[in-house]
Parts: structure tokens; C-alpha cells; sequence
């Protein structure tokens, strides 16, 4: 007769193979979770850029330069100034960038997302 440990030997790797996949993805999943939390904090830090240049310079093209030059990850950065251009007006600086989700396996899945931020400022010259 065969013992109940002889019959019961493999079953871990057995499970352990059904089941590892599935952490890989999820910890994936988690890792690009995190990476699109932090291109969303450098898009808004981007926007920020944008605005502050928006207001001495209240033109799509400063906006979208200074975004660029506030930090250098990721592309597809565009800025645009919505109001009405004037000493004094509030102007709405709205961002947009799409996120490239690159890693293994849940990139693909997940597509590249395109976020928006937006900033609403003074304008305190209308530049040279």
C-alpha cells in the first residue's frame, strides 16, 4: 500500500507552477502601476513649468518649452493656453502627455495612457 506522502509528492511544485504566473504578473502590474503614479507627479511638475512661464510669457510655445525643459522623461509633452490673453486675466494652462508603458507582458496589455493636468494662473505680462 502506498503511503499518503509517497501520493502527495510533487503536489507543491505542481501548485507552485500554476500559481507563480500569476504573482509574476500581478507584481508587474504593480511596478507599472507605480511607474504611471510617478510620471503623473512629473507631468504635473512639468505643468507647473508651464504655467510659471505662462505667465510672463503667456504663448502655447513658451508653455510647452519650459514643460520640456523641467525634467527629461518621457515625450509628447504639449502645453495650451486657454483665456483670454491679457495683463491681469486668469488663463488656464492645460497639459497633456501619453504615458509609455513599457514593461514585459502588462505594457502591452495596458496601452499608453494619455493624462492631462492643468493650472490656472495670472498673467502678469504679455512677454516682448
Amino acid at each position: 500500500m502506498i503511503g499518503p506522502s509517497r501520493r502527495c509528492r510533487g503536489q507543491s511544485t505542481v501548485e507552485l507552477a500554476a500559481v507563480l504566473p500569476v504573482l509574476v504578473i500581478l507584481t508587474l502590474l504593480v511596478i507599472q502601476a507605480a511607474l504611471v503614479g510617478r510620471d503623473r507627479i512629473v507631468l504635473t511638475h512639468r505643468c507647473r513649468a508651464a504655467a510659471r512661464a505662462a505667465m510672463v510669457t503667456p504663448t502655447n510655445a513658451a508653455a510647452t518649452d519650459a514643460g520640456k525643459g523641467a525634467a527629461s522623461e518621457g515625450s509628447g509633452f504639449v502645453a495650451h493656453l486657454e483665456g483670454r490673453i491679457a495683463v491681469g486675466e486668469l488663463v488656464t494652462v492645460g497639459c497633456r502627455q501619453r504615458l509609455v508603458t513599457g514593461l514585459p507582458l502588462v505594457g502591452p496589455m495596458l496601452g499608453d495612457p494619455e493624462v492631462t493636468e492643468r493650472f490656472v494662473v495670472r498673467i502678469e505680462s504679455v512677454g516682448d
